[in-house]
């Protein structure tokens, strides 16, 4: 499975993961640091760990960021308090 494959089943609700990506079909992590949440109403919460999102964490992690953007309904910058909060 690749990284893009464990995105889409993020945004399909499934279970995925490869070595630094996963996603119980809820939240999505780049390594350890959840980077996506699902809604109560099944909409995709991104945070924004890259460099202009605030908050940098990795290179790898704002790939991770960058491949769910896509299918993103809202997306909180990596230093926001929600993000934060999430991020746990």
């Amino acid at each position: 499975m690749c990284n893009a494959e464990v995105v889409d089943r993020w945004v399909q609700g499934n279970e995925g993961f490869t070595r630094s990506l996963r996603t119980d079909g809820n939240s999505l992590y780049s390594y350890n640091l959840r980077i996506g949440i699902t809604g109560p109403n099944e909409e995709k919460i991104l945070f924004d760990f890259t460099k202009p999102g605030k908050n940098y964490k990795s290179q790898t992690t704002s790939q991770h960021v960058s491949l769910a953007r896509v299918y993103a309904d809202t997306i909180h910058r990596g230093d926001s308090p929600i993000a934060e909060a999430m991020s746990k």
